[in-house]
């Protein structure tokens, strides 16, 4: 079963997120395209598996500056939370492919 999968099966999600669809894996997790039910906009929830292998000072130094950043050109991050199994970023959805692929 998918990170994502076994987090919607969990319910943590359900009810404020509605999935839409698989987007891609990267390194540090997977990506979900989703629906805000509080919103109506699309959003993107990366999952990246909980324990210190996949999570460590550098994941958490990134956060902390990405939520610090407000601009029209980079990805904003609205929401972090953790589930059981998964630390999970709510982010802006940018339609068009996946960056690895266009560069």
């Amino acid at each position: 079963m998918a990170a994502s999968d076994s987090c919607w099966s969990e319910g943590v999600l359900q009810g404020r997120y509605e999935k839409v669809r698989y987007l891609n894996k990267g390194g540090f997790g997977q990506v979900v395209l989703a629906v805000d039910n509080k919103t109506g906009e699309q959003v993107a929830l990366k999952f990246i598996p909980r324990g210190p292998e996949h999570i460590n000072k550098y994941v958490e130094r990134e956060i902390i500056n990405h939520m610090k950043l407000h601009h029209p050109h980079i990805i904003a991050l609205f929401e972090v939370f953790l589930t059981p199994t998964h630390l999970v970023l709510v982010m802006s959805y940018a339609a068009g492919g996946d960056m690895l692929q266009t560069c």
